[in-house]
């Protein structure tokens, strides 16, 4: 394989120019609008080059620090282009504006390049260096060769196109690290007490719990309103109300909804009875006892 590249000193010439001489020869005659990818092979150039092809395919790609503008042809003269980034990842749906043409050889094929400047990503600021790099794969043999060489060992593609590293460091960590060493550092806020603690045993208790709690936060916005979830038996979940630190539980199960009532229990102070009250006047009975209570 022969590259030739053009890139003049003249500052009339917008845009780069390669000639890319593949000396292998097609199996079968291809002709343009045929699929890119075919058994006979490719080659690749990245400067701008990747691509696959009829007899193989010509590749160029505009590498930057991770980035890279990439440019192909294969031996039928069908083009791809895409946005190669985070080193090994690509966009195909990036569309550039540029040229190709190839011909048969007496040894292969040829196929040379026009890419303008301006298709090619540089940041502002940017001094204006690519990496560049000639990768050839003919799937016939299994064969891939590129220059430079492209590392099996190592990860990523663009980063070994050339251009130096970019410095860089970082670090990552769980959401459990986090609040644990909150704690350690005693910087973890306690958890809010709960105003009212709704448990509820039984499908249908267990829906209406939920219905009723979201009544509640509508009447009292300034209240706090616990449900407790999970199936557990009623002397769990009045155990863990009491850890919570609740003034008020209310219960709600599948017999009493049955009768059309609730239950309301006070958690705190000398007041303790359980009492039955109407559905209805659930709301009114919860202000009652916030009333009383302050």
């Amino acid at each position: 394989m022969v590259l030739a590249i053009q890139n003049p000193e003249s500052k009339i010439q917008n845009d780069l120019r390669f000639d890319a001489r593949h000396k292998l020869r097609p199996l079968r005659r291809r002709f343009p609008g045929d699929d890119f990818q075919d058994d006979d092979g490719f080659l690749r150039v990245p400067f701008g080059v990747d691509g696959d092809g009829a007899a193989g395919a010509g590749e160029i790609l505009g590498c930057g620090e991770g980035v890279a503008d990439l440019f192909a042809v294969n031996a039928a003269g069908v083009k791809r282009d895409s946005y190669w980034y985070n080193d090994d990842n690509n966009d195909d749906s990036w569309d550039a504006v540029w040229e190709a043409n190839v011909s048969r050889t007496p040894s292969g094929w040829r196929a040379e390049f026009r890419i303008p400047y301006s298709q090619l990503r540089f940041s502002s600021g940017s001094d204006g260096k690519v990496g560049f790099a000639v990768l050839r794969y003919v799937p016939r043999i299994n064969e891939t060769s590129s220059w430079p060489l492209i590392a099996r060992s190592r990860n990523g593609l663009i980063s070994q196109l050339g251009g130096e590293p970019t410095p860089a460091i970082g670090f990552a960590m769980g959401v459990e690290r986090v609040v644990e060493l909150t704690r350690l550092a005693g910087q973890l806020p306690a958890d809010p007490v709960p105003d009212v603690f709704v448990m509820a045993q039984g499908a249908t208790a267990q829906r209406t719990a939920l219905q009723l709690a979201e009544q509640l936060r509508d009447a009292f916005p300034g209240r706090s309103i616990v449900v407790h979830c999970g199936t557990a038996k009623f002397k769990t979940q009045f155990r863990r109300a009491d850890e919570s630190g609740a003034r008020l539980a209310l219960i709600v199960g599948d017999d009493e909804l049955a009768r059309g009532v609730i239950a309301l229990k006070p958690l705190r102070g000398a007041e303790s009875t359980q009492v039955e009250y109407p559905v209805a006047e659930l709301a009114a009975r919860v202000e009652e006892f916030f009333r009383r209570s302050m």
